[in-house]
């Protein structure tokens, strides 16, 4: 499935990286994530290398 994605240039890869953004996860973080994250036991947040950079941990 990932295949053509070697064949892009950069500048390619970077238009395609933002589709992806704005017409998969920008909807699913707005429609999915934020509205259940006040109830969620554990949020992570991650730094753009998607390195953990904070945790919360809700008690119960």
């Amino acid at each position: 499935h990932f295949h053509h994605y070697a064949d892009l240039t950069d500048q390619q890869a970077v238009a395609a990286a933002r589709d992806i953004w704005h017409s998969i996860n920008r909807p699913n973080l707005i429609e999915n994530i934020l509205p259940t994250r006040p109830r969620a036991t554990l949020v992570l947040r991650k730094d753009a290398d998607h390195a953990i950079n904070r945790l919360r941990l809700r008690k119960l």
